[in-house]
């Protein structure tokens, strides 16, 4: 294989992996988010 192509494999590897890093840490921010701070029906109707 041609070595910039190996070279855009890399690339395009490393922003796959941050991608999904980054999703991870956002769901994670969000599962707190979520314990910290309970959803909680409300008692009147509409």
């Amino acid at each position: 294989m041609n070595t910039s192509v190996i070279a855009s494999l890399q690339i395009a590897g490393i922003g796959i992996l941050l991608i999904f890093l980054f999703m991870l840490l956002f769901y994670l921010a969000i599962r707190a988010i979520i314990k910290i701070f309970p959803w909680k029906e409300s008692e009147t109707e509409s």
